[in-house]
């Protein structure tokens, strides 16, 4: 650079020697044209020939705004923005300056405000992706990082912010899909959970089944008069019908809550011992005499679950009696 400027003076003096005057009108038009070209240090350094040709006030003036705009030009690269801005203030009020360097300045003065607009808000966005982090808030985190990144896109002043972001969201996405796949476990879970269970909000009452009941049971109301109620627990056996295993038995007073609710047995009738329990499955279903396959398999699911059934069922309080609401627990995704 230093070779290049030096060979610049030696051909720009060759080119001016002659006459004074015209050396120094030449080295005049030279500098400004390189002004309009915005080769700023060739203008400096043409209009500084012209000044040792001739004192001219007007020149130093030039030469003066030139400097500052150089200089301006300088610091913004270096990012010192608060410097820049005072030289390009310069560069503007110099009285007989040029007014193409001038509305340069101007135009320089709105890329400062805009870069100074881009870097505060990716400091900004950059600091809050930190915070988050060190609060765990990892989705808010991956957000604030993201906008970094965004406004940070073709942008070369704010690099080393958009680097930290790239760096930072590493560690944050993984534990995002670590949290994702753990929600989703959790979700899946709880469908399940509720695909093998039946609430009824009316007489608040859910009924829990086993895991190996999934898609295999239905639960049926019979009105059997006045406050008694019956909800048969059935099975889908082989053959696609479903058959009873238990009831549910309801007893509701004259405000409609329930006075008693207990699980009944198909197969052992007003008897809880289980040895007439063994002895009288199947026989309250004829239709399975003939069918000894799926009596067998419909007589194992009983037996499987006999001393379980009535762990299944949960009565919740009545709304009336001021009690929150534990069936949004059981509903709520």
């Amino acid at each position: 650079m230093y070779v290049k400027k030096v060979l610049f003076l030696i051909g720009l003096a060759l080119l001016l020697m002659g006459c004074s005057n015209n050396a120094f009108d030449q080295a005049v038009e030279k500098g400004k044209g390189y002004i309009e070209s915005r080769e700023y240090d060739k203008a400096i350094a043409t209009f500084e020939l012209a000044l040792q040709e001739k004192d001219d006030e007007n020149i130093k003036t030039l030469l003066k705004q030139t400097k500052n705009m150089s200089k301006a030009i300088q610091t913004k690269e270096e990012q010192k923005y608060d410097e820049t801005l005072v030289l390009l203030q310069n560069v503007k009020d110099e009285k007989n300056g040029m007014e193409s360097v001038k509305k340069e300045a101007t135009k320089l003065e709105e890329e400062i405000k805009g870069e100074q607009k881009v870097i505060k808000e990716v400091n900004e966005a950059l600091k809050r992706g930190e915070e988050l982090i060190e609060k765990s808030e990892y989705g808010d985190a991956a957000h604030a990082l993201e906008e970094v990144i965004t406004l940070s896109e073709n942008k070369p002043i704010v690099n080393s912010q958009r680097e930290q972001a790239n760096k930072l969201l590493i560690p944050v996405k993984e534990k995002l899909a670590t949290f994702q796949a753990a929600e989703d476990e959790r979700k899946r879970q709880k469908e399940l959970q509720l695909k093998n269970m039946y609430v009824n909000e009316e007489y608040r009452f859910s009924i829990k089944f086993p895991t190996s009941w999934v898609s295999k049971h239905r639960v049926k109301e019979t009105n059997l008069g006045g406050f008694k109620k019956v909800f048969a627990v059935q099975y889908q056996l082989s053959d696609k019908k479903y058959y009873d295993v238990f009831y549910v038995g309801i007893v509701l007073d004259g405000q409609g809550n329930i006075e008693s609710l207990e699980p009944e047995w198909t197969f052992i009738g007003n008897s809880r011992e289980k040895n007439h329990y063994y002895r009288m499955i199947g026989e309250m279903l004829p239709e399975l005499e003939d069918k000894p396959k799926l009596k067998d398999e419909f007589t194992n699911v009983v037996r499987q679950h006999i001393t379980s059934f009535s762990n299944w069922i949960e009565v919740y309080p009545h709304p009336t009696q001021g009690t929150e609401d534990p069936m949004k627990n059981v509903l709520q995704d």
